[in-house]
């Protein structure tokens, strides 16, 4: 960390590191502010403070708010309403902006900040956040970088060679140099920071949690993680903060109170305990490829999912395979029909259908185009997908569903721990939506077609004609009209 320190009225001296995690307290925002005005006495300096939206951003003593208390009463320092920017006396600015859709992140494509700050990082998808760092950059000095090519070309030649035209081009500009042609640039030499902070929870837990807590696969000094308790704050009235989070389930309060980011959700309807994992399924089953489709490229947009689920005639299920993708309408379904043929031509690919004309449709033309040859089934789903999940939870919960072991194991699991009623609370549900389809489609109560038989009378049975070789039927017999076995 640079040692290079500025300092505010009453605030003291400003420190901040790359993530900051404090238990429901407003320090980890005070960091996130102080670290952005580190350098605003540099010409040229930018930082920027993002939240996940404008209305976060304005709320009562938020980062926008508190800047405000901070800077208003410091001379020559302007705030522009219409960029929500604050410019200081030598040019530097510091920016507050938003990051609610995919789509936001461009209005930020031709900016360079030296700083960029993420309030709650938790309320953001991994995929957003990592986008920010290709607004991470700063101008070259062509004063250094004049220098360190003259260094490095003079090393090679002791003494000036009128031979040599580079020397002859390097010796001219380095009198333009020393006249003050080429002045020092200082904002080239501001580290380029990313800092966030966050409490556990929320849609972007387990991957703030892999990437700044357990540090995986990070290199030795990168992706530095400064924990915070209540003690570590005296400016709070620990007493009643402390009482009003018992009315909390355990979980939330832990990750609010303690910063616990170990503790796992409540809120998820599927627990990853109840899906076994096993080695093999058996062999007389009934098969679907279930498809819950999206038709965008986007790393952050849903996606396409193929969930093969089968059902045994003991009534235990198993998911054999999950195939997903993120593509293009087209790409799409190409990938459908190439999973189809390494399928079978004897499993029955069933599309969901959601309401309208267009998805009926799509349909009808994939059964006569890229999945022709192919038993391909319609599903039409009503309700939400909250409600389209209860008999597969409770199956699951039962231990009913078994899960194939292979490498989407992991994925599928995770999916399922962070379900739950709220969808705020989570990223993704294409593999759930997949597999409690399949499961509806599945179990669902057979038609049956009623077939009628002749019935023999008495007299006919006892007449003695031995020629009458018809079967006797006491009633009628039904047959279904769409077999699972």
């Amino acid at each position: 960390m640079s040692q290079r320190h500025i300092k505010l009225p009453s605030f003291g001296w400003i420190v901040a590191k790359l993530f900051m995690a404090e238990p429901g307290v407003v320090a980890k925002s005070d960091g996130l502010l102080m670290a952005a005005l580190q350098y605003v006495d540099v010409p040229g300096y930018a930082a920027l403070l993002i939240r996940r939206n404008f209305t976060d951003l304005a709320l009562p003593n938020a980062l926008m708010d508190r800047a405000h208390s901070w800077l208003d009463k410091l001379p020559n320092v302007h705030w522009n309403e219409t960029r929500k920017q604050f410019k200081f006396p030598c040019g530097a600015t510091l920016t507050f902006g938003y990051l609610e859709g995919g789509r936001d992140a461009d209005r930020y494509a031709s900016a360079e900040f030296h700083m960029i700050g993420v309030d709650e990082v938790t309320q953001f998808s991994e995929q957003q956040y990592l986008d920010l760092f290709a607004r991470l950059r700063a101008p070259a000095c062509r004063s250094c970088n004049f220098e360190q090519e003259y260094r490095r070309h003079r090393e090679n030649h002791e003494h000036h060679m009128k031979s040599c035209s580079l020397c002859t081009e390097l010796e001219v500009q380095k009198r333009r140099a020393d006249k003050g042609n080429l002045p020092h640039l200082n904002a080239a030499h501001i580290p380029l920071r990313m800092r966030s902070a966050s409490n556990p929870g929320n849609v972007g837990h387990d991957w703030v949690k892999r990437r700044f807590v357990t540090r995986l696969r990070a290199p030795a000094g990168e992706r530095l993680f400064v924990p915070a308790r209540l003690d570590h704050n005296p400016y709070i009235n620990r007493g009643e903060y402390t009482m009003s989070l018992l009315n909390l389930d355990p979980v939330t309060r832990d990750r609010i109170l303690k910063g616990d980011w170990e503790a796992r959700s409540m809120r998820g309807v599927l627990k990853r305990e109840w899906f076994e994992v096993v080695d093999a399924a058996p062999a007389d089953l009934s098969i679907v490829r279930y498809w819950d489709t999206a038709y965008q490229k986007k790393k952050t947009s849903d996606f396409t999912v193929g969930l093969k689920y089968a059902v045994a005639r003991n009534g235990l299920s198993f998911i054999l395979h999950v195939a997903r993708t993120q593509a293009t309408p087209h790409e799409v379904e190409s990938f459908i029909a190439n999973i189809a043929g390494q399928d079978s031509r004897s499993i029955r690919v069933v599309l969901q259908q959601e309401p309208g004309s267009g998805s009926a449709l799509w349909i009808d033309s994939m059964s006569r185009g890229a999945l022709l040859g192919y038993p391909v089934y319609a599903d039409q789903v009503k309700g939400t997908k909250f409600e389209r999940s209860q008999p597969f939870r409770a199956a699951a919960e039962a231990g009913n569903i078994k899960l194939l072991r292979s490498a989407w194991n992991e994925a599928f699991l995770e999916e399922c721990e962070q379900f739950s009623p709220d969808e705020r609370e989570y990223e993704h549900d294409d593999q759930i939506d997949a597999a409690c389809g399949a499961f509806n489609y599945l179990t669902a109560p057979q038609k049956y077609e009623y077939i009628p038989v002749h019935t023999p009378s008495w007299d006919e049975r006892h007449s003695g004609n031995d020629d009458d070789d018809r079967p006797y039927f006491p009633k009628s017999r039904r047959f279904p009209r769409r077999g699972c076995w």
